[in-house]
């Protein structure tokens, strides 16, 4: 290639490089407006316990959604002060409260009364979503007779 056509083929490739940028500084710069996350979704739950003993009624029901980090008892300790008033008095109140004092524990809930022979009652637990997959869900009452 001769020196001339070698020259010539340099302005020509600038030029076309030049071109293909289009670099206008006075064109407005587009917005993107900012994504936001989609909200939480909540996975809504029916707990029901059911006594089928035979007139043996039930204290009031404690739920705990919680992680594995967390049980309201463990073999071959001691109960806590909340087990135990739970199965000598049948109030679930300070076990509750110990299980909300507790980080890994997500929700709780309490049963609204005893619930006699045959009888049930549902509690419902709305959780968010993210918090699921290693959810686990403890209940607790006392055979009050």
């Amino acid at each position: 290639m001769t020196r001339l056509n070698a020259k010539v083929l340099g302005v020509v490739v600038t030029a076309l490089l030049l071109q293909a940028c289009d670099s206008d500084d006075s064109d407005p710069v587009a917005m993107v407006p900012p994504v936001t996350p989609p909200p939480p979704v909540n996975a809504i739950f029916d707990v029901t316990v059911t006594n089928l003993t035979n007139a043996q009624p039930l204290s009031p029901v404690a739920v705990i959604a919680h992680y594995s980090d967390f049980a309201v008892f463990t073999v071959g300790q001691p109960a806590t002060v909340g087990l135990e008033e739970l199965a000598e008095a049948g109030t679930n109140d300070a076990l509750l409260a110990e299980a909300d004092a507790n980080a890994e524990v997500v929700q709780t809930a309490s049963g609204a009364a005893p619930i006699g022979p045959g009888g049930s009652e549902t509690i419902t637990f709305e959780i968010v979503e993210d918090e699921l997959p290693q959810l686990l869900l403890s209940t607790s009452t006392m055979l009050v007779n």
